[in-house]
Formats: C-alpha cells, sequence, structure tokens
C-alpha cells in the first residue's frame, strides 16, 4: 500500500499570508486613524490606553535605548563582516517605522498620531 504525502507549496503559502496580512492593515486603518484622532469611543477605552502604555514604552527612553543598542551591535556586526544587506535594511527599517509610526498616522489623515492620556 503506497502513501500519500501532502506537499505544502511554500510560495503559496507566502503569497497567502501577505494577502491576509495586507487585507487586515487595509481593514483596519480607518480605525487607527480614528483612534489616533481620538473620535472613537475604543480611544479612550482600557484597551487603548493599555496599548498606548505600550507604545510609549517603545518610543521613549527604553525604545530608544533597545534602538541604539541594536544599531551598535549592527555596526561591530558589519565591522567583523557577519552582518548582510538585507539584514542592515531590516533593522534600519524597523528603527524608521517604530519611531516614526505617529507621523506617519498624521500623514495618512489622523488628527493625532501619539497617545496622549488624561
Amino acid at each position: 500500500m503506497k502513501t500519500q504525502t501532502a506537499t505544502i507549496d511554500l510560495e503559496m503559502s507566502w503569497h497567502l499570508a501577505s494577502l491576509a496580512l495586507i487585507s487586515a492593515i487595509v481593514l483596519m486603518m480607518p480605525d487607527v486613524l480614528f483612534a489616533a484622532a481620538g473620535l472613537a469611543p475604543s480611544a479612550q477605552s482600557d484597551v487603548g490606553n493599555y496599548i498606548c502604555n505600550i507604545a510609549d514604552n517603545f518610543t521613549g527612553n527604553a525604545g530608544r535605548g533597545i534602538a541604539t543598542i541594536g544599531i551598535s551591535v549592527l555596526g561591530t556586526l558589519a565591522l567583523l563582516g557577519r552582518v548582510t544587506w538585507t539584514q542592515a535594511l531590516v533593522i534600519g527599517v524597523g528603527c524608521s517605522v517604530l519611531f516614526g509610526a505617529p507621523y506617519m498616522i498624521v500623514s495618512m489623515g489622523g488628527a493625532q498620531g501619539f497617545c496622549y492620556q488624561a
């Protein structure tokens, strides 16, 4: 008796995952913009405040310290020839997105991209 094994098409899996991620981003965009503007009732909820605290930690002193350590390690590894351009690009884009996210929200139409808590 011959057994059959299922093969996973890796390229198709990446396409489906990318499609799901882009769809989720597009569907959540109005909520993010309204929450940034303080127009949605959920912007003043406990969950919204908790998420704002997490965002403040990432963009505050702790986040800047972690980014500084990451960039320092990247520089050291680059001097040793152990880092690829892809890794350097990912770290650079990650830091840019992390610290520029509030400004990106404002540029997309949100009234304010920063978490202000009363």
